[in-house]
């Protein structure tokens, strides 16, 4: 069963081992959309991959999170199952913008060259929120 699709607010990541992505594109949401969610476990589609976590893989995040951001936004991480296939989730939100990640400012946005328009990205950006 699908945890659904990606979008303004709900990015995919394959691993732990792109951990660094999924606070980078966290980050983006925030800055905004003030919140989001970021699934570890899962394909591009929302299947999950069948990955097993445990609650060393929900520390390594959490401190993942506080180490890279300027301030802390509201989060929550957490272990979901699906068809009994587990995946680990990442819920943030926060109206203190903006949000940095390792000193960097990014912004979540829609893939312009994508055909059907489904696809998001995370960018850096300046930091303003309007110019």
């Amino acid at each position: 069963m699908s945890l659904g699709s990606e979008g303004p607010e709900t990015e995919f990541v394959d691993g732990m081992e792109q951990l660094d992505e999924a606070v980078r594109a966290m980050t983006g949401m925030l800055n905004n959309r003030n919140r989001g969610v970021v699934i570890i476990g899962v394909d591009g589609r929302g299947e999950p991959l069948g990955i097993s976590f445990g609650e060393d893989d929900v520390r390594r995040v959490r401190e993942a999170v506080e180490r890279s951001l300027n301030h802390l936004p509201k989060f929550d991480v957490s272990i979901g199952s699906d068809g009994g296939k587990e995946y680990l989730r990442i819920a943030a939100e926060g109206y203190e913008i903006p949000y940095s990640c390792d000193g960097w400012f990014y912004s979540r946005r829609r893939c312009p060259g994508s055909p059907d328009g489904k696809e998001w990205v995370t960018l850096l950006t300046c930091g303003m929120r309007h110019h």
